[in-house]
């Protein structure tokens, strides 16, 4: 089409001289920072103004797919050398500057050029929004875990799955990888065909701040409260795997023929670097975690962990030869690349959102889906209009053991366990927060209190002013009435006051 039939021509060439304007001020930031320039003074009384003399573009062309600046070599800034802008990692820091591909070529007639390619010959586009992931996928997997857009398709695949049950996500800061984990963790909610509990570790305190109002979703924001968390797991991954001993090889065939199967769990750490570069709990945690990587398949619960710092001291070789399955976005250098995925390739990435994904011997190229607050706030509304509360049935006979075998105790970790996962572990922790008051059993006069967290139960001695006179009997008949409510409700009359 020539420019004479296309109306919009004069527009497109407006929009490409201004991004012209506005990369070349980029560059030139960019090489002054990098000290690429010299800095003097022109008198020695001017000893509070310092002059730049920077690198100069004598010529720019502005073409369809690609931007060229011609280096003024005859002005160049005192100690810089022409040789030195042809050096790969220069290339490589203005292509991070830009997030666009930049290369240094030098000619021996037209001098020395600077070229920004507009044209991404990938294949992939540089947004995927999650509207477009919805249209353009139908999962059918247990646990649902979105890619990307590849060039060839979107890919989804399954963390159930054998091959890619924790994934290691690392990346340098702004590249996309808090967005990812918000956009693949509300698909894996919206299309879970198991029942499934999500644990994010947020201690950046503000990426996953509305996640809370999920009824199946905790968010932890403070370091000690995410060390509580990975030694709950831990505790978890054991309990199941001796409840399963003998009886079932993984949770899909425990699960198989229940009427309440226990739930799969999927825990989300945004930044791993806080928590492996903590002196006081790095030891602990890569041990936790390398101990979770290797035998929480099985029982059902699954990692993803993610960092701005993939470095050898936040990623060791513990927790990366568990982690079979990783993605890298941007990184800095080629060494950061190597320490995430074992290749460079990250390291030449530039886009936003553009990762690298490496599982079960293949290695994928795609653009990350991209959440914004509203499609993010349609899919918490539609979580919340679907988790209605259904009563609890429980084989009363099995109950009535399991309480006689603790000595009357509403612990719910510890019915959870003597009933053998007949029911899940939420739905004993409901029960429990439902009886509030526990007076009718060995702690008579204590009260105990269920913390929003699962995994933390404490138990709180009542004011000793209100156990005498007539506070003693109000409060007496308030915990009969809460103890009947809730045994009504959840069909565990076998637990009320005789």
């Amino acid at each position: 089409m020539t420019e004479e039939m296309d109306p919009l021509a004069p527009q497109r060439e407006r929009e490409r001289v201004h991004l012209a304007v506005v990369l070349g001020r980029a560059i030139l930031d960019r090489l002054t920072a990098m000290g690429m320039a010299y800095y003097y003074k022109r008198h020695e009384r001017d000893w509070m103004e310092t002059r730049v003399q920077r690198i100069k573009f004598s010529d720019v062309f502005v073409g369809p797919h690609a931007i060229f600046y011609r280096v003024d070599v005859r002005t160049l800034p005192r100690y810089v050398k022409a040789m030195d802008l042809v050096k790969e990692e220069v290339a490589h820091d203005l292509s991070l500057t830009v997030h666009r591909r930049v290369t240094v070529e030098e000619n021996v007639r037209s001098g020395l050029w600077i070229v920004v390619h507009l044209r991404d010959d990938s294949g992939l586009p540089r947004m995927y929004p999650f509207q477009q992931l919805l249209a353009e996928t139908k999962p059918s997997a247990r646990l649902p875990f979105p890619i990307g857009r590849t060039a060839s398709g979107p890919l989804v695949l399954d963390l159930s799955d054998n091959a890619t049950p924790h994934w290691l996500i690392g990346g340098s800061t702004g590249m996309g990888k808090s967005t990812f984990l918000r956009a693949a963790l509300a698909y894996l909610l919206k299309f879970a065909r198991v029942p499934v509990e999500v644990k994010i570790v947020d201690l950046k305190k503000v990426d996953f701040a509305e996640w809370s109002r999920i009824p199946n979703v905790d968010v932890v924001t403070e370091l000690d409260e995410a060390m509580d968390l990975i030694r709950w797991a831990a505790e978890e991954m054991e309990r199941r795997l001796n409840m399963m001993k003998g009886r079932a090889r993984d949770i899909v065939a425990w699960n198989k023929g229940r009427k309440n199967p226990i739930p799969w769990i999927v825990i989300a750490i945004d930044e791993l670097a806080t928590l492996t570069l903590d002196d006081g709990f790095k030891k602990e945690a890569l041990t936790l975690l390398a101990l979770i990587a290797q035998k929480a398949r099985a029982p059902g619960i699954h990692l993803l962990a993610a960092t701005q710092r993939p470095s050898v001291d936040v990623i060791p070789g513990t927790i990366k030869a568990n982690f079979q399955a990783r993605i890298a976005f941007s990184t800095a250098t080629e060494v950061d690349s190597r320490v995430i995925i074992d290749t460079g390739e990250a390291a030449r990435l530039f886009i936003p959102g553009r990762l690298v994904a490496r599982y079960s011997d293949q290695t994928v190229f795609a653009q990350a889906p991209y959440i914004d607050d509203g499609d993010l706030e349609e899919v918490i509304r539609d979580l919340q209009a679907k988790s209605e509360h259904t009563p609890l049935h429980v084989d009363r006979e099995a109950v009535r053991i399991a309480v006689e075998q603790l000595g009357g105790r509403l612990d719910a970790a510890l019915i959870y366990e003597a009933l053998g996962g007949q029911v899940s572990l939420r739905d004993v922790q409901a029960a429990v927060r439902r009886l509030a008051y526990a007076g009718q059993v060995e702690y008579r006069g204590m009260k105990y209190r269920v913390l929003r967290r699962p995994y933390r139960l404490q138990r709180l001695s009542l004011d000793g002013a209100d156990e005498e006179g007539a506070g003693a009997g109000a409060r007496e008949d308030e915990e009969a009435a809460a103890i009947a409510e809730a045994a009504e409700e959840i069909d565990l009359d076998i637990l009320t006051p005789q």
